[in-house]
């Protein structure tokens, strides 16, 4: 069967990222042990997502955006900002592919902002990501807060 992304998958995911204690929600097209994993994120503009990389199995990410502005960051291995991009529905750049091994984070600049991600599988969550050991976790609220708005500030211009 075609699986639709309508305006009724979107508005749901939505409505659970708006209750969710992380501000984030998604709705999946894929099993767990698929090869390629598929699915619609909403975030909040409050959702924090800790800087991470994909290796070991090297897996490469894709985002494009379906609603609202994000901001996309490359960090080194010290933590420090080596690319960034803004992309959304309504800017130059609709979305961003993260290679393999790259420390990188994305929060949204808007709320109710919705991603099409798309990244190998299959899912283990022993494997999926390693999160970088120089940004705070999303058990730190009050520092991830501050860390991610110190970041937005600086790049999403």
């Amino acid at each position: 069967m075609l699986k639709r992304i309508d305006n009724k998958l979107i508005q749901k995911t939505i409505n659970e990222a708006k209750k969710s204690p992380r501000r984030r929600a998604h709705s999946r097209f894929h099993d767990y042990k698929d090869p390629v994993q598929r699915m619609v994120n909403v975030y909040m503009k409050d959702a924090y997502i800790q800087p991470h990389k994909h290796h070991n199995p090297d897996k490469v990410e894709v985002f494009l955006s379906l609603k609202g502005k994000f901001l996309s960051l490359a960090f080194d291995d010290h933590g420090q900002v080596i690319e960034h991009i803004i992309f959304g529905e309504k800017e130059k750049i609709k979305g961003v592919e993260i290679p393999p091994k790259i420390w990188h984070a994305f929060w949204a600049l808007e709320d109710e902002g919705v991603i099409y991600e798309i990244i190998q599988g299959p899912y283990d969550p022993q494997t999926h990501k390693k999160f970088a050991p120089w940004a705070p976790s999303e058990g730190e609220p009050d520092k991830a807060k501050k860390y991610m708005s110190q970041l937005k500030n600086k790049y999403a211009k």
